[in-house]
């Protein structure tokens, strides 16, 4: 016995419905297109169950209007849109700017006289234009200062448009 069939609520079985149709569609799509990717399979199968919801006389009006004027279908752009909102959030940015090394560990034996390293900024969202500057210094852990390394410290300067 299914969870849903027991349950009486109006919108538990709708949703449980739809999601039937949706599944429905997209297997029929993996089975027409199984070289596709599974990002382009959904967008069809949206469109497609938008395109089989029930619409009244007056959506039909307008959409009929709308192509004889060229603009197109409406509920495509409408999709298009609601997926630009959903996905927009998801992408921020970070609003910290980060220096660090490339990679971030690095190994060099006793005997190696110097070692250059990669550094890397990345503004995130911050002003592409700006500058940044960091202070650095060598710490004396495990090894000796001046018997094992020289102490080297100073200021790394990012000008715009530099990111190593």
């Amino acid at each position: 016995m299914s969870l849903i069939q027991a349950n009486t609520d109006a919108d538990a079985i709708a949703f449980e419905e739809h999601r039937k149709q949706y599944l429905e569609i997209f297997k029929t799509l993996r089975a027409q297109h199984p070289d596709a990717p599974v990002a382009e399979l959904e967008k069809l199968a949206t469109e497609r169950v938008v395109s089989r919801q029930k619409k009244s006389r007056a959506f039909y009006r307008i959409q009929a209007t709308r192509q004889l004027v060229g603009q197109g279908d409406i509920t495509k752009k409408k999709l298009k849109k609601k997926a630009e909102e959903l996905i927009e959030p998801l992408v921020k940015k970070s609003e910290v700017v980060v220096v660090e090394f490339d990679p971030a560990h690095y190994m060099c034996l006793e005997n190696v006289g110097t070692i250059k390293v990669k550094v890397r900024c990345d503004r995130g969202a911050a002003d592409p234009n700006c500058t940044v500057t960091v202070h650095y210094r060598t710490v004396a852990d495990t090894a000796q200062e001046h018997s094992d390394f020289v102490p080297v410290e100073g200021m790394l300067t990012f000008k715009p448009g530099d990111d190593e």
